[in-house]
């Protein structure tokens, strides 16, 4: 998808509708104003992000904080392997606090326990569960 500048705009354009539709799930009027997001790392290989994918997730992150403050109530990071938890926990002393509280950072074999902290089993994806996965 990456592989041009034109494979970053389709990118980025499906991110925000992906936001879009995530914002129309919400209830303002009953205190529902946030959103958790769940980010799977699962297969994902040491340093797989070539030019492209980096300019994109620049991109998606800028306008994420630009047009979307505080709509986000938890982003988990799922099944990330070790190298990437090092990264993260390496790179969490030059993030603020509040943006650090939103985010948690789990191994694969605390993937459901930890998503049941805050989302009803319910609710979520059966790939989580280890019900009809």
């Amino acid at each position: 998808i990456f592989e041009d500048n034109g494979g970053i705009d389709k990118f980025v354009r499906w991110r925000i509708q992906l936001m879009e539709k995530g914002i129309h799930l919400l209830k303002f009027d009953a205190g529902i104003d946030s959103m958790i997001q769940i980010h799977d790392y699962a297969g994902v290989k040491p340093f797989a992000m070539d030019k492209y994918a980096k300019a994109a997730s620049k991109a998606v992150i800028g306008l994420f904080n630009a047009y979307y403050p505080e709509l986000m109530f938890r982003k988990f990071f799922v099944n990330v392997p070790w190298f990437m938890a090092s990264i993260f926990n390496l790179l969490t002393p030059l993030v603020s606090q509040r943006t650090r509280s939103k985010f948690v950072v789990c191994s694969s074999s605390a993937v459901r326990s930890t998503l049941l902290q805050y989302i009803d089993a319910a609710n979520l994806p059966p790939v989580y569960t280890g019900v009809g996965a």
